[in-house]
């Protein structure tokens, strides 16, 4: 690397829980289930001297999000063909994949593909967005889990 690194965006997954109502000041949305274990992307960036948090996208089947427990890989990368912008591949631990849109400022938008997978899929980050067959035009999405290994291409 050439010099300092000024700017930089980072993507982290967690387990997001809602709390008990009573400890809210608000109600939870569309009446989610208090405790309800969910996931959540974070979008942090690095400015060159400290993290700053962006925003947070909670997977718990609210605002139009998918419902998801526990995010176990993060990629981002030209995952759908001719889409204009990177995309964020999301992986949970109860065997979801989801393909979220990624805008030029770096902020998850809107889902573009999911598959429901048996087993958990990408964990440890084990998710590949490359062009390995040249047979087919752009990259294809490999993701491993627990029951091996998967390969997502556009035809």
């Amino acid at each position: 690397m050439i010099g300092p690194l000024l700017s930089a965006d980072v993507y982290l997954g967690a387990v997001f829980k809602h709390a008990v109502p009573a400890n809210h000041q608000m109600p939870l949305p569309n009446n989610l289930p208090a405790d309800d274990s969910v996931a959540a992307v974070v979008w942090l960036e690095w400015t060159g001297t400290a993290l700053a948090q962006h925003a947070v996208k909670v997977l718990d089947g609210s605002a139009g999000n998918p419902k998801a427990y526990g995010i176990s890989g993060i990629c981002a990368g030209d995952a759908i063909r001719d889409n204009g912008s990177e995309e964020l591949v999301v992986t949970t631990m109860d065997g979801q994949l989801f393909v979220f849109a990624r805008n030029s400022q770096g902020h998850v938008g809107s889902l573009l593909f999911k598959e429901r997978l048996e087993g958990a899929v990408g964990s440890f980050n084990s998710i590949l967005i490359a062009d390995l067959d040249p047979a087919a035009p752009g990259n294809e999405t490999y993701v491993a889990g627990s029951l091996g290994l998967r390969k997502f291409r556009q035809s």
